[in-house]
């Protein structure tokens, strides 16, 4: 039929409730149409597929027209892309369970064709981009594209290494012993050497070398995946060979719930696992409790009942889940074995203990002699030389026959070191490394190995590369590596303006790649004042002007007739005084919107006061006075307002004043309550006037302090009150002619008489020796008289006091007598120095007297003390 190209779409056939999904195949002539395969439509609605399927009758009808070019081919992957997009929404509308699983798959496949058909993959081997002519090969786990040349140079190069450590020591690299095997550059997975891609073949594995067609997804054989689907239900893919994983399997099957108490119902194979809600009540493991759950996907949990369960043996108990295991604990078994003397000694235990383990045929502890024993003896050393090879593996054990194991091998050998530098002779047990560094370049060929006694298989470097990636958003993560990094695995997404249509590119390449064409009506709220916009497709940019009625109810409630003029028309202004070249903040930039124009419409208007009314234009309405006063009754009741004329507020009818006309200015009249010296504090006014708050301040009776009240209160006190009123309440602090304070609270006129004074005094005898306490007024009527012993004690002070006076007069005749000697004696030097030493023997010798006088003044004192307590005991005794 002389076809171009072909196209797999979706249309409705609303008398039936399923979709065709066929080729559409364009002629010059006409259209052709193949029924391929047919697939249910949960709840799709017909307007919307009739929509989609005749827009793209008119996308294939445009394309006619237009030549073959790459502005077609770019055509052509769009349509096929959005008709893919449109299948995938008919497989999964409908179902949310089964949408939400597929929504990971769907987005990957659709990533995976994007990429393949604007040539944007990248071969993570060779690192540059997989062009859709280009042999490739696909992993079976992450499904990552790859050049069929590079992945065979890989696998080449892997199992080569492999081969090259196999000839090494097998004890140093267990790997070798093992299969050749290589893994995939991406996930890693590991495939066999028998595995290596040989051939190009399709998706689904059909097809050997597929053909490029440009209305294909590339590397693709048009025909269908028949894949078994995963997880394994019986069914096969029916989609077209694919990228990717296969998406979940669209049958309908009836199925019970988790638990199965409900009955079955239809859903898809792919989630045929579904909870009713009702609560399990399966019998758990233990086999004594019912699981409590929801009804729930999988095994129920172990029972949550927590009992007291003895261990294996029986000696301790513990808190143990209902359907847990059988427990041990950590102690010996403890049980007699079959010898009858000796106890098991293994930990607690499932089962029989076993036979004596020192019963039958034992050897020594070398092996060289064997013995018939009770098992209560030891079997003897055999006394020859153990030979039991060391752990080195080179030497034998010299010791005689013992028990236990041989000690490490101490015969000094000369080792060399692990990288071949130096010798030592050290023992054999032990291993022999230089301290020198190696000096060569890791693998990543940036950083030295700095390891020491290196063998010369330096290590993988163990640092994060961090190099800028391509895209120069993001950093490499890999371990540091030679040559270049990957290309970066972010994708981002590159969207219209509403985000409806959109697509994924690389990292990177967002700033080059073109917005997807969106049919969507534009949705950008409007910037005037309107609420909705002149229908428009989804664009970027500014939308264009409104030419709608402004229609805007302006301050004076008329609406403005003039077309829309709200939405910003020209580009924001710079502030005033900034030169050009100066940059600016965006934000600080403030479009200029045109305001309506004043209104002209002719209203009439009343003056402030109400007086006139007068006829102006609607936009220069405004307030104005006549001129005359405004003559209403003042509050007062007694005058009018003298202000010219104002706007009222706040009156209660046309002939009483508001709150803004002038008050009355004149002072009260009226006259005040007696005893009240003060005017009052309102201007004119009716009623009665308010109370005085004027603070009077007078003292209390006693004059220390100050009171305050308000002259109201003060007036409003009786007469025979305010004494009571002025007293402060406080003890009254005058002080009476025997020397006390007066008892009486605050007072008017005079305090009590002395006679009257009941406050406590200490009164003594003219000795002032015998002490009594009373009241004031009887300090003279109840004054003690001294004893017999007063009179003693003074006769005693009398007669000391005159010995004392003696013993003066005694000492000053003394002392005028060696003044007198002194000046007779002849004057010379020697007789000078001795007249010294004698004047400094009297003066000691007067000092000593001096303290001695003082001291028996000191004895006589506390004679005295002890006398007077004495009496005092007696006397309280009596």
């Amino acid at each position: 039929a002389g076809l171009n190209y072909s196209k797999e779409v979706s249309f409705p056939s609303p008398a039936s409730g399923y979709s065709l999904v066929g080729v559409v195949a364009r002629n010059h002539s006409c259209f052709h149409f193949c029924c391929l395969q047919f697939e249910n439509c949960f709840s799709r609605k017909s307007q919307h597929n009739t929509t989609h399927s005749s827009w793209e009758l008119r996308e294939f009808k445009m394309q006619e027209e237009e030549e073959e070019g790459e502005e077609g081919r770019e055509l052509k992957s769009k349509l096929l892309e959005k008709t893919l997009s449109i299948y995938y929404q008919d497989l999964t509308q409908g179902h949310d369970t089964l949408k939400e699983k597929e929504t990971t798959g769907m987005a990957e496949e659709k990533k995976m064709v994007v990429s393949m058909m604007g040539a944007s993959g990248s071969c993570l081997i060779c690192l540059s981009f997989i062009r859709r002519v280009e042999a490739v090969w696909s992993c079976g786990q992450c499904y990552c594209l790859f050049h069929l040349q590079c992945i065979q140079q890989w696998v080449k190069d892997g199992v080569r290494q492999q081969q090259q450590r196999s000839l090494l020591s097998p004890e140093l690299f267990p790997a070798a012993a093992q299969e050749l095997s290589w893994s995939c550059p991406k996930c890693r997975r590991d495939y066999p050497q028998a595995l290596c891609p040989k051939t190009y073949v399709c998706f689904c594995g059909k097809q050997e070398n597929p053909a490029v067609d440009p209305w294909l997804i590339p590397h693709s054989c048009g025909e269908m995946c028949g894949k078994p689907l995963l997880p394994k239900c019986g069914h096969h893919c029916v989609s077209l060979c694919h990228p990717g994983p296969c998406p979940p399997c669209p049958k309908t099957v009836h199925v019970s719930c988790y638990c199965g108490r409900a009955p079955p119902t239809m859903v898809r194979c792919g989630v045929r696992g579904w909870s009713c809600g009702g609560v399990c009540r399966k019998v758990l493991r233990c086999g004594n409790h019912l699981c409590e759950k929801h009804c729930h996907e999988g095994e129920c949990p172990s029972c949550s009942v927590v009992e007291e369960q003895s261990c294996v043996c029986g000696k301790e108990t513990s808190l143990q889940p209902c359907d847990a295991e059988l427990w041990h604990c950590s102690q010996p078994c403890g049980r007699k074995l079959s010898c009858g003397f000796h106890t098991c000694e293994k930990v607690c235990h499932v089962g029989g203990c076993g036979e004596c383990p020192r019963s039958g045929i034992r050897s020594c502890p070398c092996g060289k002699t064997k013995h018939t024993l009770p098992c209560t003896e030891e079997v003897p050393v055999c006394g020859d030389t153990c030979n039991k090879v060391l752990p080195c593996g080179i030497h034998k054990c010299s010791r005689r026959c013992h028990y236990g194991n041989c000690e490490q091998c101490m015969q000094m050998t000369v080792k060399v070191c692990r990288c071949g530098r130096r010798d030592k002779e050290v023992p054999c047990s032990a291993e022999y490394l230089c301290e020198s560094k190696c000096s060569k370049m890791k693998p990543c060929q940036r950083h030295h190995c700095k390891r020491k006694c290196c063998d010369g298989n330096c290590l993988p470097c163990d640092q994060v590369c961090g190099k800028t990636l391509g895209c120069r958003n993001h950093k490499c993560a890999s371990p540091c590596h030679p040559g270049r990094c990957y290309p970066c695995v972010h994708m981002v997404g590159v969207s219209c303006r509403c985000g409806v249509s959109s697509y994924k590119v690389p990292c990177g390449r967002e700033k080059l790649a073109k917005p997807p064409k969106c049919r969507q009506l534009c949705s950008i709220p409007p910037t005037c004042h309107h609420p909705n916009r002149a229908p428009h497709f989804c664009h970027f940019g500014r939308c264009p002007p409104c030419k709608q009625t402004c229609g805007t109810l302006l301050p004076c409630g008329h609406s403005c007739p003039s077309s829309c003029h709200s939405e910003p028309s020209t580009p924001p202004q710079r502030p005033v005084g900034v030169a050009p070249w100066v940059k600016v903040d965006s934000a600080s930039l403030k479009p200029v919107v045109k305001p309506c124009p004043p209104c002209m419409e002719m209203v009439e208007k009343n003056c402030k006061g109400g007086h006139e009314t007068d006829q102006f234009h609607c936009s220069e309405l405004r307030e104005y006075s006549c001129g005359r006063s405004c003559g209403r009754s003042l509050s007062c009741g007694n005058h009018l307002c003298t202000r010219g004329c104002h706007r009222v507020i706040g009156a209660p009818d046309d002939t009483q004043a508001g709150e803004d006309c002038l008050p009355c200015e004149r002072e009260c009249e009226r006259p005040r309550p007696p005893g009240c010296p003060h005017s009052c504090t309102l201007p004119c006014h009716t009623g009665e006037c308010p109370k005085c708050d004027v603070l009077l301040k007078f003292h209390c009776h006693c004059k220390t302090i100050c009171l305050f009240m308000k002259c109201s209160e003060w007036t409003a006190v009786a007469e025979d009150k305010k004494s009571e009123v002025q007293s402060c309440g406080n003890q009254c602090t005058k002080i009476l002619s025997c020397g006390h304070r007066c008892s009486l609270t605050c007072h008017s006129g005079e305090c009590l008489p002395t006679k009257d004074c009941n406050m406590r005094v200490v009164v003594k005898c003219p000795c002032r020796r015998i002490k009594k306490e009373v009241e004031c007024c009887k300090r003279h009527t109840d004054k003690p008289t001294c004893d017999e012993y007063c009179e003693k004690v003074l006769m005693e002070e009398e007669l000391h006091r005159e010995q004392e006076l003696a013993r003066q007069e005694e000492e000053e005749k003394e002392k005028r007598e060696r003044e007198e000697t002194r000046a007779a004696r002849p004057k010379g030097r020697r007789r000078r120095k001795k007249q010294d030493q004698e004047e400094g023997e009297e003066a000691k010798q007067t000092f000593y007297q001096e303290h001695r006088t003082a001291v028996q003044r000191l004895l006589f004192a506390m004679a005295t003390a002890a006398l007077l307590g004495c009496f005092v005991v007696w006397v309280l005794a009596q």
